[in-house]
């Protein structure tokens, strides 16, 4: 457990190029907890609207006001209620590292992708989807776009588990990373571009050291 806590910290210290500073300033955990980095020591928050533990994506504006979060399986808005159409997304349930990622689109403030990984034996549903937030929608509550949620990612199908974004060289563009499905080749990672043309096929990358990143 310790271990797998020490990864995640790792990871979200590595995205925070990702966004702005105040974009950052709210984290949720699970178990309805969360902590505020506006203030000095940083406030916990007692308000969360998920318990579910494991992998969480937050999202705040560069005010640092909290605009949505989501475990993978439904997405919460900043009033702590499930966001519209913002239920059942795919995803892996369970006490796994990271298996949601939410990130801004290149050239749409006011759109977010949402990247989940469902790894589901009794429906076979695997592999990176994403869906898509519009802040827009429900009187700037945000809202699922109607016809764009649980896409999948193509050449995502071999993906499960845990999925990370860093800040391309441009400053502009990300990277979403991940790793082969753990029952074919773990040694082998894959990246998918991101950028104002949308979710790019992965560049896979074969590494000689075999890091299962699924589990603590």
């Amino acid at each position: 457990m310790f271990k797998r806590q020490i990864i995640f910290i790792f990871f979200n210290l590595l995205m925070l190029n990702l966004f702005a500073q105040g974009e950052w300033n709210n984290w949720y955990f699970g178990g309805y907890v969360g902590l505020n980095f506006q203030s000095n020591p940083p406030a916990v928050l007692l308000n969360g609207g998920l318990g579910s533990e494991g992998g969480m994506a937050v999202v705040s504006d560069s005010s640092g006001q909290l605009l949505f979060y989501s475990n993978g399986n439904s997405i919460y808005n900043r009033n702590h209620t499930l966001m519209l159409n913002g239920g059942n997304l795919l995803t892996l349930s369970g006490h796994f590292l990271h298996t949601v990622y939410a990130a801004p689109f290149i050239e749409d403030t006011n759109k977010y992708y949402v990247f989940t990984v469902p790894s589901n034996p009794y429906t076979g549903v695997f592999g990176l989807h994403y869906s898509v937030v519009d802040m827009r929608l429900d009187n700037g509550l945000g809202g699922v776009v109607a016809g764009q949620k649980n896409i999948p990612v193509a050449g995502g199908n071999i993906v499960r588990f845990v999925i990370f974004g860093i800040r391309h060289e441009n400053k502009k563009d990300f990277w979403l990373l991940t790793q082969e499905h753990l029952s074919t080749n773990v040694n082998r990672y894959l990246a998918f571009l991101v950028d104002k043309n949308g979710i790019h096929p992965p560049v896979i990358s074969n590494s000689s050291v075999s890091v299962a990143l699924a589990s603590g």
